[in-house]
């Protein structure tokens, strides 16, 4: 939800981030299937696609390759999204969090 009319829909609140870096990182998020805020993040620099290894069943040697699937783009957090992630989850556990949780994630700083 965006609390400040006049930010655009599509900034996501500090929380949104915080749930979506952690997301990345715990999680396989392939690009094919991933949520706007995501796309957002790309944006920013926080999160890069990085092309899934390819497997030995999917290498030409293999009888069964033409039968398996071409390697998908996972999202990976760059250097500024661990950073991000490490900033934000330090911020959780201060007092001024349930304040700025709801608020809309500014690059510029708060």
């Amino acid at each position: 939800m965006n609390a400040n009319p006049s930010t655009p829909p599509s900034v996501p609140s500090h929380a949104a981030v915080l749930t979506m870096l952690r997301h990345v990182c715990r999680r396989q998020v392939v690009r094919h299937r991933h949520d706007a805020t995501i796309d957002t993040l790309v944006g920013w620099g926080f999160i890069a696609w990085v092309r899934q290894p390819v497997r030995l069943s999917q290498q030409p040697v293999s009888a069964r390759s033409p039968h398996c699937p071409v390697p998908e783009e996972l999202a990976t957090l760059t250097d500024d999204g661990r950073a991000c992630l490490d900033w934000l989850t330090a911020l959780e556990s201060t007092p001024w969090w349930e304040t700025l949780r709801a608020q809309p994630y500014s690059l510029t700083g708060l």
